[in-house]
């Protein structure tokens, strides 16, 4: 009995934009579910569950996170849940071009 070496399947491609996407997707999530947890507990300890404490502003919210603010936590965890999808779409579209696809 002979056996042949494994020929490459031509019908496999490189996956590394499908990864570097996967990778996009997956950090976002976590990322925002880490933020959204953390500040919903923040939030309760510090009392503070109610939108009247919720930050309006961008500005507003950075200077919360520093500070340890529940409600500015959980926007943080928001918007960047919000921004994951738009992210995913510049990494395609990045690695698109970079294959030379237009």
């Amino acid at each position: 009995m002979k056996f042949e070496p494994i020929k490459e399947n031509p019908f496999v491609e490189d996956h590394r934009l499908e990864h570097w996407i996967h990778w996009t997707l997956l950090i976002g999530l976590f990322l925002s579910a880490l933020l959204l947890a953390s500040g919903l507990f923040l939030a309760d300890l510090q009392g503070k569950l109610d939108a009247s404490h919720a930050p309006r502003k961008f500005g507003r919210v950075l200077a919360g996170v520093s500070h340890g603010d529940g409600p500015s936590l959980l926007g943080l965890g928001l918007l960047i849940l919000t921004v994951t999808p738009i992210v995913r779409v510049g990494v395609l579209a990045l690695g698109w071009f970079a294959g030379g696809e237009r």
